[in-house]
């Protein structure tokens, strides 16, 4: 009963992000959220979504563009496949994922 009201005090303080990480890995206490806040990332519209904005963040457009030259660029499908495995989505019920490190 104990583990059924932290679960809702997690869901109630950081939303459904929360359950989708539960769902993800069902033996975390939750009541240590400090994992769940180290390893959760975001929501995006997809993994695509979030590689794109990794991109963005890291300044791989800016070095690419830096080069001036067409043949540099940055590979987003490639970084997305990286990305996906190292990193889980969960699909949240709105057409989103949320996007945890698990490694964090």
């Amino acid at each position: 009963m104990v583990r059924v009201s932290n679960i809702g005090l997690g869901i109630s303080e950081y939303g459904d992000a929360f359950a989708a990480w539960l769902s993800y890995d069902t033996s975390q206490d939750p009541l240590d959220t400090s994992v769940f806040l180290d390893a959760y990332l975001g929501e995006w519209d997809s993994l695509r979504a979030y590689a794109e904005d990794f991109a963005g963040q890291t300044g791989l457009y800016d070095a690419a563009e830096q080069v001036h030259s067409p043949y540099v660029t940055v590979d987003v499908d490639l970084l997305e496949r990286d990305l996906d495995i190292e990193l889980f989505t969960v699909e949240s019920g709105d057409g989103t994922v949320f996007v945890f490190d698990p490694n964090a």
